[in-house]
């Protein structure tokens, strides 16, 4: 199963990500987010061998209403650490997950900078559910 894929949007970044589970979907999306940053990431990465420990870990923890305002809560907090730090994180650790609340460990690197740039998560059409067997999600990114 493919992790996410993006559809049309008039100005924004509109993706529909994919899971197994809710943490699959979670996971994902983290994956997405990522991928719109840097599309390319494992090639931008400041290179290792001159930075120690370059491989940054991250504590994120987010209550919410629902399923959605929890997913758009938790990407704008992984989206501000990133910001703040110049860093990416595509790998993450989920530690507790239920419909409003989340706790991850993010593991990420330091880039140089991002290729776009992403304003916001966006509460817009934002749509969290299972579909037969598999978990589905729909988000826009201001960009």
């Amino acid at each position: 199963m493919k992790k996410f894929e993006i559809l049309e949007h008039t100005a924004d970044i509109k993706i529909r990500i994919f899971g197994q589970s809710l943490a699959d979907l979670f996971k994902n999306a983290l994956f997405a987010m990522v991928a719109i940053q840097i599309p390319n990431y494992k090639f931008q990465i400041t290179n290792k061998s001159q930075i120690p420990n370059s491989k940054m870990t991250r504590r994120v923890k987010v209550k919410s209403v629902d399923k959605e305002a929890l997913l758009v809560d938790f990407l704008s907090e992984v989206l501000s650490l990133s910001d703040i730090n110049n860093e990416i994180y595509p790998e993450c650790d989920i530690i507790k997950l239920d419909d409003n609340e989340i706790e991850v460990e993010v593991r990420g690197l330091k880039v140089d900078q991002f290729d776009e740039d992403i304003k916001a998560v966006t509460y817009h059409g934002v749509k969290v559910g299972k579909v037969g067997d598999h978990w589905e999600a729909e988000i826009v990114f201001d960009i």
